[in-house]
């Protein structure tokens, strides 16, 4: 039989549309910490490579861009150029920015709870299959340092609690006996305003640059320096002769760790938040702690009044001392550990004994270690 009179074969690769497939997408199928991880894996898979949909934004920019350089004179062709390489170099940074992060998240770099957070979940979306970047556009006629720039809108929660509260303060003027028309009008205004940012979570435009600092990584400098503190603690006491009876000097061991690590902690959240110290974590102890020492606090209450301490700026002196005392406890149980490991009780020779007293005039002996009348 010819090739010819064969019946044809298909030779092509067979297609599938993955959209019908429910597993493929969308993610939102899923619970949002798995969705956040399948996010971190395939921004590390690309490389932190942008959604193919921000590409055709991007594209969409440049071709208009293009035109302008085109029809323009000299000193518009030159003002594009200048545009569009900066954009490029915008596009770089954000991608190195979503594969930092996704790396991040990845090896576990980043402070716990963070990223459940409110503020942390608005970052970590920034991974999503989504263009986010936009371009500042400035009012006419006002000087703006990121006229142009692009960077992305983010949720700011600080500033949204910020509106919050004021809304509360403000909305305890209405009815005053002195509050005329114009004065409550003038409350409806500030009051509308407040609510817009409310509404809109504190929304911003942020630059590529500064998209790093809202991330919350963990301070694992000061982990290192509280782990060496520990083992200097621990050394000292067990060198320690136990007929010196030295005691736990704790008024220095205060002064070391404020200077030392609250002092200078890049992150003091991560302080509260992360696994410091082996086995033990601040943001849990002092929920038992507020339990044990406040009157009918039940874990409830207690876990809402240890997030003020740490987060509400009101609170930061006390969120210092409280962490201050924390890890002056644990270098205490370090020199206590160190207590056990000490040598045996050495008692001192009877001849540094007898150098000992007659150095202080207590009393001599001479060298056949007979008495001499009027040496005590």
């Amino acid at each position: 039989m010819s090739i010819e009179s064969q019946d044809p074969v298909e030779n092509t690769i067979g297609q599938i549309n993955l959209s019908k497939h429910a597993s493929e997408d969308p993610l939102d199928l899923f619970d949002p910490k798995y969705q956040m991880e399948l996010h971190v894996a395939r921004t590390l898979d690309t490389n932190g490579e942008l959604p193919a949909s921000e590409y055709d934004n991007l594209y969409n920019h440049i071709n208009e861009r293009r035109l302008e350089f085109i029809d323009g004179d000299k000193k518009t062709k030159a003002l594009v150029t200048r545009d569009l390489n900066a954009k490029a170099e915008a596009v770089k940074e954000y991608k190195a920015f979503r594969q930092d992060l996704a790396s991040a998240f990845s090896t576990k770099q980043l402070m716990a709870r963070w990223a459940d957070g409110q503020q942390g979940q608005a970052v970590m979306s920034l991974l999503k299959d989504e263009p986010r970047l936009v371009q500042k556009i400035c009012p006419e006629n006002i000087n703006c340092t990121e006229k142009d720039e692009l960077g992305v809108v983010m949720p700011d929660f600080k500033v949204k609690n910020a509106a919050e509260k004021r809304m509360q303060e403000v909305g305890k003027l209405y009815g005053h006996p002195n509050m005329n028309k114009d004065g409550e009008k003038e409350l409806n205004k500030t009051m509308e305003k407040l609510n817009t940012i409310v509404e809109s979570d504190g929304q911003r435009w942020v630059s590529i640059s500064n998209l790093k600092k809202m991330i919350r990584l963990k301070d694992n400098t000061s982990k290192d320096v509280l782990t060496t503190m520990g083992n200097n603690w621990l050394a000292q006491s067990a060198k320690v002769n136990p007929m010196d009876n030295l005691f736990f000097n704790q008024e220095a061991a205060e002064r070391h760790v404020r200077a030392g690590v609250i002092k200078k902690s890049t992150n003091k959240q991560s302080l509260a938040y992360d696994e410091m110290i082996p086995g033990r974590i601040f943001y849990e102890d002092i929920q038992e702690k507020i339990m044990k020492t406040t009157p009918y606090k039940d874990p409830e209450d207690a876990k809402k009044i240890a997030d003020s301490i740490i987060n509400d700026p009101r609170w930061k002196d006390k969120f210092e001392d409280e962490l201050t005392t924390y890890y002056t406890g644990y270098l205490k149980n370090q020199w206590m550990m160190g207590e056990k490991n000490r040598p045996r009780p050495t008692m001192p020779k009877q001849k540094d004994v007898v150098a000992s007293h007659e150095r202080k005039g207590r009393m001599r002996i001479d060298h056949k270690n007979k008495y001499v009348p009027g040496s005590l």
